[in-house]
């Protein structure tokens, strides 16, 4: 997808620069916000953010976006959006909002309320999903066949200082 926007830009007539984000530096000041591409100023319209990043790379690419949208460049994805990319609870909230049919969802923040969940919700021997709230590129996410799978993945995931949601599973 990204190769074929890029494509399209051109043949619109616009300079396409593709760059690694190793190579960008930013300078910011209270006069001015400068981008660098291989230690040369780089004046640009818009930045076209595409893909998943590992959680190391995000990071810095959001400052990137952030940095671009105070300078008023255009971005293709805004910092707003990409929270709700990066999230999986806020795109379901999105996706029911706009009248999507999503699997039911369901978000607990501690190991009694995903039991209190599992419990008024499936069958004990019901298969769900689990997912972690942020991932990267699908990580994080377990089909679970029974209750108690769910909770430990949950209970998992928390001990190491992350959340995750529950999905009811739609068979294939």
């Amino acid at each position: 997808l990204e190769v074929r926007l890029q494509e399209e830009l051109l043949k619109a007539g616009a300079t396409v620069l593709p760059f690694d984000l190793n190579e960008i530096t930013i300078e910011v000041s209270q006069d001015h916000i400068k981008f660098l591409v291989n230690k040369e100023l780089f004046e640009f319209d818009a930045l076209i953010n595409y893909g998943y990043c590992s959680p190391f790379k995000d990071q810095a690419w959001k400052y990137l976006l952030a940095a671009a949208e105070k300078a008023d460049k255009y971005v293709f994805h805004s910092s707003e959006v990409l929270k709700v990319l990066d999230n999986k609870l806020l795109q379901c909230l999105h996706y029911a909002s706009a009248g999507i049919n999503i699997p039911d969802t369901f978000a607990g923040f501690s190991v009694p309320s995903v039991k209190s969940i599992m419990e008024n919700n499936f069958d004990s021997k019901e298969a769900t999903i689990n997912k972690k709230l942020n991932d990267y590129a699908g990580d994080g996410v377990k089909k679970c066949d029974y209750m108690e799978v769910n909770v430990n993945a949950f209970a998992k995931a928390y001990w190491q200082s992350e959340y995750s949601l529950i999905q009811r599973m739609v068979p294939d």
